[in-house]
């Protein structure tokens, strides 16, 4: 049997080449759009009070006057939607991996800090905001870690057993060799988004008038359902 050759054959397409841009007039101009520029009827906004603490057990939520906030529709905690709410599991088939649930509130403790617990649901973002300042949260401090892959590090997830949800080693080529080999070295880091920042929609409503589902959201591309 002759040997085939299944090395894949790259073609050349942005890396490296200047890119003619299309979006720069409509921004420049004041006339592009963005989810948050957006506002649909009846739109209500929510607002998140979240953890102080980086590892703390829930001992109490007081809602105080937020209620008397005028446009607070709701506020919920982690027990108002039980049941109603599933956590999100990000599942793999990577051997050793720990798919710890990521649920929308905390439920029980908080495991870092910046951690939702309480959402605040108001006609405007002022008044979800203004609402916040009502909210106390009372905590029972537990030992946390600065490194939590240490062997003595206290467990976030203890049903878990370990904080390292997995552990995979990479290695390909000479990385050393390659760096050398560099015409050039840009060490400017640029963030970018990787998932939704957000989003919003009318479904129901255009379902019901036989009309095509749109939803806006901050990424590409744009989804059209009917």
């Amino acid at each position: 049997m002759s040997q085939q050759d299944h090395s894949v054959q790259l073609r050349p397409k942005l890396v490296g080449k200047r890119v003619k841009r299309t979006e720069d007039p409509r921004l420049l101009t004041g006339v592009g759009q963005y989810v948050d520029d957006m506002a649909p009827a009846r739109m209500l906004h929510i607002a998140l009070r979240r953890s102080d603490q980086p590892h703390a057990r829930i001992l109490n939520i007081d809602v105080g006057d937020a209620f008397s906030v005028p446009g607070v529709v709701a506020i919920y905690d982690a027990s108002d939607l039980e049941g109603e709410i599933k956590p999100a599991i990000s599942t793999s088939r990577m051997p050793g991996y720990y798919a710890t649930p990521l649920w929308p509130l905390a439920r029980g403790k908080v495991r870092y800090v910046g951690e939702p617990v309480v959402a605040i649901v108001a006609e405007s973002r002022y008044a979800a905001e203004d609402a916040l300042e009502h909210i106390s949260i009372k905590y029972e401090p537990l030992p946390f870690a600065i490194n939590a892959v240490k062997d003595d590090a206290p467990l976030l997830h203890e049903e878990a057993g370990t904080n390292t949800i997995i552990r995979r080693e990479f290695k390909r080529g000479d990385v050393d060799a390659a760096f050398q080999g560099c015409s050039g070295h840009r060490e400017r880091q640029v963030p970018d988004d990787a998932e939704d920042r957000g989003c919003h929609g009318e479904p129901v409503l255009s379902r019901r008038m036989g009309e095509p589902e749109t939803i806006a959201h901050a990424t590409r591309p744009p989804i059209f359902r009917a």
